[in-house]
């Protein structure tokens, strides 16, 4: 959502609660397509386009589209002979050009990661980041203890990171890779790093997964998950699993 406030009680545009197009209170241009995403911006009517609502005389606020673009710096422009005082004695206002601005408060984005917590010499390791940002952040993944993997996730910018089978970018056996990871938002703020470790087998093991790989719930809703298994594709072999499950943190005890 954009604030958007004036200096005093405007006649909003002649807009009603029933009009709430934006293309009557900006020009249309280059920067006002962004309120609603340069793709989605043509199609006349559509519910996911942005809409501009008067909250007062002198604030306006405006719904980003699904498709928006906007970005703090982008300048958007105010339609000629549209706004003038609520008393309509002043002229109409110019098409002056305004830069849009950040929050005051910028919130750090949330961030988890989902994965195998080991893999032998002929898995693939992939990683999935998930963050709580309305649109996709800039990830920066790292490697804290060595070089070679370092350089190797340094390519990754997305949310996840997909390594080949046998991950030679993780020649060493028998060693847990600690792997670093940040989410920048489209404002700047940057999460606090999510440390995930790998552990790299010398002998074939299976690859256990949560699914889901992380949940909420409320007070009075029943917790499920379930265990997943993949096996080692260093060996045909499969085997029936036991599983032994404990709780390794949180305010309640559940009995293993």
């Amino acid at each position: 959502q954009l604030v958007v406030t004036f200096d005093q009680a405007t006649n909003r545009a002649s807009m009603t609660a029933q009009t709430q197009g934006c293309d009557l209170v900006f020009l249309s241009d280059a920067s006002s397509a962004k309120l609603s995403g340069a793709v989605l911006a043509g199609v006349s009517g559509a519910p996911w386009r942005a809409k501009c609502v008067w909250e007062s005389d002198a604030t306006l606020n405006v719904f980003l589209g699904v498709g928006a673009t906007l970005v703090p710096g982008d300048a958007l422009s105010l339609k000629p002979s549209t706004l003038k005082s609520s008393n309509l004695v002043s002229p109409f206002s110019s098409s002056k050009a305004t830069a849009v601005s950040p929050p005051a408060l910028l919130k750090e984005p949330s961030l988890s990661v989902s994965g195998p917590k080991s893999i032998d010499q002929c898995a693939i390791l992939h990683l999935k980041a998930a963050s709580d940002s309305p649109r996709p952040p800039t990830f920066l993944w790292r490697c804290l203890n060595h070089a070679g993997l370092n350089t190797a996730l340094q390519a990754f910018t997305a949310s996840q990171v997909l390594l080949a089978g046998g991950t030679p970018d993780m020649p060493t056996l028998d060693f847990e890779y600690e792997i670093g990871v940040t989410a920048t938002d489209l404002f700047g703020s940057v999460s606090t790093e999510v440390i995930f470790r790998v552990l790299k087998a010398s002998a074939p093991a299976p690859q256990l997964f949560f699914q889901p790989a992380s949940s909420g719930v409320t007070r009075s809703e029943t917790v499920e998950a379930r265990a997943l298994t993949v096996f080692s594709q260093c060996t045909d072999a499969t085997s029936q699993m036991l599983f032994q499950w404990t709780q390794v943190s949180g305010p309640t005890t559940i009995p293993a």
